[in-house]
């Protein structure tokens, strides 16, 4: 059984920009098109989570609330990224959302990625900046919406006292941290030559993801820079997810102990 299915709802090209997307990777490859209603019920039946838009800024697509809605018929729990201020109104509908799926004994988990906090135009140019998305992240916690903070992709030459920041800032308002690599494209490569990076702790390898349908992809580990992490969020008493099913599962977990 999958534990996850993975869906496209856009073909348009998300706003952000941000370098290290991986939809601007020749190598990436597409999930089910949500549209195609009777592939994506036979599917759905061998899962356990929806991550809906896994390639795109769901919460910029007009009918958002109504796909959740429907999503959440299935009875599985649902999971995604954003990098959007979330207002006060789409967190009320997101909680909608949440009651539906609490009544099926699953959650809806809210990833709110936040990988650089000073410089972070650089790689995400237009994304909004990360005290908007923290502003969001609140309104989800304080709201009792299932939520985690993405420090992914970790590029290596990150500051620690960066991501410190990001941490001490987030700390209060979520069930943990996913961490995880770097996904190459071209721009990245750019951006590495650009730069003139070299780390000898970086390394380099060839995966295959299931987001990815399982095609190839090249992926990027900075080590040394994810233990020091590892190290900060522990001592901040916080959890650490190295996958979103995972995240999903412990938050699950935490919420029914929280009962």
């Amino acid at each position: 059984m999958e534990k996850r299915i993975f869906a496209s709802v856009t073909n348009k090209k998300c706003p952000y920009g941000c370098i290290y997307c991986f939809v601007n990777s020749t190598q990436y490859k597409r999930g089910i098109d949500i549209k195609n209603k009777k592939k994506f019920s036979e599917l759905i039946e061998r899962c356990s989570i929806i991550q809906p838009a896994c390639d795109s800024e769901l919460l910029l697509e007009k009918k958002w609330f109504e796909l959740l809605v429907e999503l959440a018929q299935y009875g599985k729990s649902i999971s995604f990224a954003s990098k959007k201020c979330i207002s006060n109104d789409e967190v009320k509908r997101l909680k909608i959302i949440d009651d539906i799926l609490k009544e099926k004994e699953e959650i809806l988990n809210v990833g709110v990625t936040i990988c650089r906090y000073n410089g972070y135009q650089e790689i995400e140019p237009n994304a909004p900046h990360p005290d908007k998305r923290i502003e969001g992240l609140r309104r989800l916690y304080d709201s009792g919406i299932g939520c985690n903070v993405i420090i992914r992709p970790i590029f290596p030459d990150g500051n620690l006292d960066d991501f410190y920041q990001i941490i001490d800032k987030t700390n209060k308002y979520c069930y943990g941290y996913l961490l995880g690599p770097l996904y190459a494209n071209e721009n990245v490569k750019n951006y590495f030559k650009t730069h003139e990076i070299w780390d000898k702790d970086l390394v380099s390898e060839i995966k295959t993801p299931e987001w990815n349908q399982y095609s190839e992809m090249e992926v990027m580990y900075s080590f040394k820079i994810m233990k020091q992490l590892e190290n900060y969020i522990i001592n901040k008493s916080s959890r650490i997810f190295y996958s979103n099913d995972l995240c999903v599962e412990e938050i699950r977990r935490m919420r029914r102990i929280r009962k």
